[in-house]
């Protein structure tokens, strides 16, 4: 398990297939999208279905296989 910076991450990652990212609310940045684009496998967390929608159009490389609807903020008004 490595966590790390973008500028770090193509060095670190060598020779691994999967990847999880749990981005911002604004979704994953280009030099990331262009970094996790390589791997075989991404678990993908987000707290934002518009950004998670624009991130998987731009992966259109890979398949969406699997899909589930967490609140991840439980009795709170964050949305």
């Amino acid at each position: 398990l490595v966590r790390c910076p973008c500028a770090e991450a193509r060095v670190l990652s060598n020779g691994a297939a999967a990847v999880l990212v749990d981005p911002p609310r604004a979704g994953l940045d280009d030099e990331t999208l262009d970094i996790v684009s390589n791997f075989d496998d991404i678990l993908y967390i987000s707290c934002n279905p518009d950004a998670l929608c624009r991130d998987l159009l731009m992966l259109a490389d890979h398949q969406a296989v699997s899909l589930a609807i967490f609140d991840m903020f439980p009795y709170t008004t964050h949305a």
